[in-house]
C-alpha cells in the first residue's frame, strides 16, 4: 500500500520511497534523517524550477511577447514607409527601412523561438513543446542572420550620414549603389553567421521524469580559436563603429553650429548614441562572457544564466520597438507621412509625396550650403 501511494505522488517523492524500503529492511534509524534531507533538497529543486518557469513566463511570454507584437507592427510600417517613399528612398533612411524590416523578422523569430517552449511548460502543453523542438534549430539560425543584417544596415546608414555631414560635396550613395551595398550587407551577415555557426542540438535525458526536462536544447560550438575570435569581433566591431560614427556626427554638428543640420540629425544624437548602442552592447554581454569564460555561467549559475539570456532577448525586442517612437518624436515628416499612408487617398499621397521630396531637397541643399 505504501509503494502504491508513493507512485501516485510522482517523481518528487521517489527518494522517500527508496529510503523507506531501506529503513524497513535494515532497521537503521539513520535512514530517516537521510531520507528527509535528500527529499527536502529534491523538493527545493522542484520548487526552484517551478519558480523559474513562472518567472520566465511573465518575462519572456507576456512582457516580451507583447513588446515583440508591437515591434512587428511598428517596424513593418516604418519599413514600408522608408522603402516606398521617394524622399526617404534616396537618403540614409533607405537603409533604416531595411533595418526596420529585419527587426520585424527578428521579432517574429522571437515569438516563434522563445515563447512556445515557455507556454508549453507553463500550461503543460506537451504537443506544442514537441512540435517546437525540431523547428528550434533553423529558427535560431535565421534569427542570428536577421540580427546581424540589421546591425550591418544600421552601420551603413550611420556611415552615409557621417560622410554627408563631414563632406559637403557628398550627397549620399547612388540608388543602384544602395542596393549593391544592401546585398553585400546581407551576404556578409550570412557569411559571418555560417562561419561562426554553432550546432543547435536536442539533448535527451532518460532519467528525467518530466517531459520538459527530458528534452533540452543545447549548443555544440566550434572549438577552434579563430571561429571564437571572429564571433567576438562581430560583437565588438559593430558596437565600436556605431559609437564612432554617431559620436562623430554629434561632434561635427556642434562644431558647425548649424541649427538646420542639427534638427535633421537629432534622431542620430538622441537615439543611436544614447539608447541603441547601449542596448546593443548589453544584449551581447552574454556572448562576451561566453568567450572569455566558456561554460562558467552555465555550470555555476544555470538559472541565473537563463534569466540573463532572457533579459538580453527582451532588450533586443525592446530596442527594436523603440525605433518607432524615436522616429515619430524626432522627425515630424515621418509622422505626417505615416498618417498619409494609413488614412489619406492615393491622390493626396501623390501630392504630399512630391511636396515632401521638394522640401527634402531644399533642406539637403541648406545643409550642404552651411557645411564646413
Amino acid at each position: 500500500m505504501l509503494s502504491n501511494n508513493m507512485k501516485k505522488l510522482g517523481s518528487a517523492y521517489r527518494v522517500i520511497a527508496m529510503c523507506h524500503t531501506y529503513y524497513s529492511s535494515s532497521g537503521k534509524g539513520e535512514a530517516i534523517g537521510y531520507t528527509l534531507f535528500n527529499s527536502r533538497i529534491h523538493l527545493d529543486a522542484v520548487a526552484e524550477r517551478d519558480a523559474l518557469v513562472n518567472l520566465r513566463f511573465w518575462l519572456v511570454a507576456v512582457v516580451g511577447g507583447s513588446v515583440a507584437v508591437f515591434g512587428m507592427v511598428a517596424n513593418g510600417l516604418l519599413a514600408r514607409l522608408f522603402v516606398s517613399r521617394l524622399n526617404f528612398r534616396h537618403s540614409p533612411f533607405f537603409f533604416l527601412g531595411f533595418v526596420a524590416l529585419f527587426d520585424t523578422l527578428l521579432d517574429l523569430i522571437y515569438l516563434l523561438l522563445l515563447t512556445p517552449p515557455i507556454l508549453g511548460e507553463h500550461f503543460n502543453w506537451v504537443h506544442l513543446y514537441l512540435y517546437w523542438l525540431p523547428q528550434a534549430r533553423w529558427l535560431y539560425l535565421f534569427g542570428q542572420i536577421f540580427k546581424i543584417s540589421s546591425c550591418f544596415c544600421l552601420i551603413v546608414a550611420s556611415f552615409e550620414r557621417y560622410m554627408m555631414t563631414r563632406h559637403w560635396t557628398f550627397s549620399g550613395f547612388d540608388y543602384r549603389t544602395r542596393w549593391f551595398i544592401l546585398g553585400c550587407a546581407i551576404f556578409g551577415a550570412i557569411f559571418v553567421k555560417l562561419f561562426t555557426a554553432v550546432d543547435v542540438v536536442v539533448v535527451f535525458n532518460r532519467n528525467c521524469s518530466r517531459i520538459f526536462q527530458r528534452y533540452t536544447i543545447g549548443q555544440a560550438g566550434h572549438k577552434e580559436w579563430l571561429a571564437s575570435f571572429i564571433n567576438l569581433l562581430t560583437v565588438i566591431i559593430p558596437f565600436g563603429t556605431l559609437v564612432f560614427l554617431n559620436g562623430g556626427i554629434v561632434l561635427m554638428l556642434r562644431h558647425q553650429n548649424v541649427q538646420v543640420a542639427f534638427e535633421l540629425n537629432r534622431f542620430w544624437l538622441y537615439m543611436h548614441l544614447g539608447v541603441y548602442d547601449t542596448i546593443f552592447f548589453n544584449t551581447r554581454m552574454p556572448d562576451l562572457m561566453e568567450y572569455l569564460y566558456p561554460g562558467l555561467l552555465q555550470r555555476t549559475y544555470p538559472y541565473q544564466y537563463r534569466i540573463c539570456s532572457d533579459c538580453a532577448s527582451l532588450m533586443t525586442v525592446l530596442g527594436n520597438a523603440l525605433r518607432f517612437p524615436a522616429h515619430i518624436c524626432s522627425n515630424k515628416e515621418i509622422s505626417e507621412q505615416l498618417q498619409l499612408m494609413l488614412c489619406a487617398s492615393d491622390k493626396e499621397i501623390e501630392v504630399r509625396s512630391f511636396y515632401s521630396t521638394s522640401v527634402y531637397r531644399v533642406n539637403h541643399f541648406l545643409e550642404r550650403l552651411f557645411g564646413p
